[in-house]
């Protein structure tokens, strides 16, 4: 495996320690830093850290904006841009894919998580969801979003693509998650790894030392919640 640039940072807190290493690779899955990975916004784009709320979604944060005035919003947890028309309040979060989503759309596998998003008193004209794709030698795989609302997928074909971000005019809300066609080379991402070490008191002190690699597109704050003794989250 070769790698390009390693930049590595450490977070500690008393139950786990979490390494973001960004790295380029020719894998079809890895790694690079959560917070280092590209997703900086545009001078037109105004940061916010959104209200985490409790979800009645098992191992998942719901996220709450009330958005002041039009423009152009970049969550700084998840990477999601919304742009507004107006002030309004944005409710999301991340569920699980479920493989019956898929289901009649060929050779499609999801390319970043699934949010749920619903906007009320406003509305979002459009919506940039973060990738992980490295353009590469002028290629870049093929990307759309898929819109779930109730039985019914709708394909949208983005607007525009980023480094960073795909773009996609909506005019309803529920369900939107990336899609790409499988292909049989695999192609370069963008990715994270995760350590997580835990210390188990007990009649004997153990340590267990947990190892993720994830799309750099996932929030590392979402898998940090996960209790790795009953497994790794089912929407990364």
């Amino acid at each position: 495996m070769k790698q390009k640039k390693v930049e590595r940072k450490v977070r500690r807190d008393q139950k786990s320690l979490v390494a973001t290493c960004e790295i380029s690779c020719h894998s079809e899955i890895l790694l690079l830093g959560t917070s280092d990975t590209g997703h900086q916004p545009s001078a037109d784009t105004e940061v916010f850290i959104p209200e985490v709320m409790s979800s009645k979604v098992k191992n998942s944060s719901s996220y709450r904006f009330l958005s002041p005035h039009a423009a152009q919003f970049q969550c700084s947890l998840t990477n999601l841009v919304f742009e507004m028309e107006s002030e309004g309040e944005v409710l999301y979060r991340i569920d699980s894919w479920d493989a019956r989503l898929l289901d009649g759309l060929g050779q499609m596998k999801p390319a970043g998580p699934l949010y749920n998003i619903d906007c009320f008193g406003g509305s979002i004209s459009h919506l940039h969801l973060p990738h992980c794709e490295i353009v590469q030698g002028g290629n870049q795989a093929e990307l759309v979003v898929a819109h779930f609302t109730g039985d019914n997928v709708e394909l949208i074909q983005p607007l525009k693509k980023t480094n960073t971000h795909v773009i996609i005019s909506i005019q309803g809300f529920s369900l939107f998650g990336l899609l790409k066609k499988m292909i049989f080379s695999a192609s370069p991402v963008n990715g994270q790894v995760l350590l997580f070490y835990k210390e188990i008191t007990g009649k004997q002190t153990r340590k267990k030392l947990h190892i993720h690699l994830l799309p750099g597109n996932v929030p590392a704050d979402e898998v940090e919640m996960f209790d790795y003794d009953y497994g790794p989250p089912s929407h990364i």
